[in-house]
């Protein structure tokens, strides 16, 4: 082996050395910051405190995004260059990058509204809404699929109305939660079929992570739901508290893996098969 090849051969381990580690250092700080966020229930500490790790686990996942997305412009652009050729946005991430690191970037912009300034709670839901309208992008969604979509929405807010819980902070709710639930539902819908094509979760490794974080976030959804409609009622109280509890023990998981998922799917740009 010459001089030339050595060096080669040395980059390349370190650049999968930061490729691994990176990732590992990002689960153990927000595996910490979880695990001090959640004590702070037992123990009863400052609201400050706990909204500072909260929004701060947010700022790290989106950190690391950007820190992601930037490796792989360097990445793609040094390979244009060597090519003589500009791909454009599409080019070097496919719709499903684009749209997952959206809506990645848009639940920072909701989580700035809902933890950190705690008000303006219709206009953090309208921001989880685009959110979740992101996802639902990702997935290439036609006309029959935004029909099913949108149908499902209205159904949900008629009830709402017929109840006479149709407020718009409701009503932008049913709309985040309905397509959440279907991105979830099709995230596992396209395992299902990845592996009906006899394809396994190694090959499509982000697609498993972005089923498992949508289907946190949807557990997560569930539990405010089940907190709003507890809170104060009389013996509920176990119930309501048990679900403010797992809010962010389903949260923070999920945004994590979504982070994850866009890892892969970066990764899966990256080879020449998807160009």
């Amino acid at each position: 082996m010459n001089t030339a090849d050595y060096r080669y051969g040395e980059n390349e381990s370190g650049r999968k050395g930061m490729r691994i580690l990176l990732p590992v250092l990002y689960a153990i700080a927000e595996l910490a910051i979880l695990v001090v966020l959640k004590k702070q229930d037992f123990t009863g500490g400052s609201v400050l405190l706990a909204t500072a790790l909260m929004y701060g686990a947010i700022v790290l996942n989106t950190a690391v995004l950007l820190i992601l997305l930037l490796r792989h412009f360097a990445r793609e652009t040094k390979r244009e260059r060597s090519l003589e050729e500009d791909q454009g946005l599409f080019g070097v991430m496919s719709r499903r990058s684009v749209f997952v690191s959206l809506g990645l970037l848009f639940t920072l912009a909701a989580d700035t509204v809902l933890v950190l300034l705690d008000r303006w709670y219709l206009a953090g839901v309208i921001l989880f809404c685009i959110v979740q309208t992101c996802y639902a992008l990702s997935f290439g969604s036609g006309f029959r699929d935004w029909l099913l979509r949108i149908g499902n929405f209205l159904l949900v807010a008629a009830v709402l109305l017929v109840f006479r819980m149709g407020t718009p902070l409701n009503i932008a709710s049913a709309y985040s939660i309905t397509q959440l639930t279907l991105n979830a539902l099709a995230a596992v819908i396209l395992i299902f079929q990845a592996r009906a094509e006899g394809e396994t979760a190694e090959d499509h490794p982000g697609l498993l992570l972005f089923a498992l974080g949508l289907i946190l976030f949807w557990c997560c959804d569930v539990s405010v739901g089940i907190y709003n409609l507890t809170a104060g009622v009389p013996g509920f109280g176990t119930l309501c508290e048990t679900s403010g509890f797992l809010m962010w023990v389903f949260y923070l998981p999920s945004q994590v893996l979504l982070v994850f998922s866009e890892m892969c799917f970066l990764r899966e740009d990256s080879k020449p098969h998807t160009r």
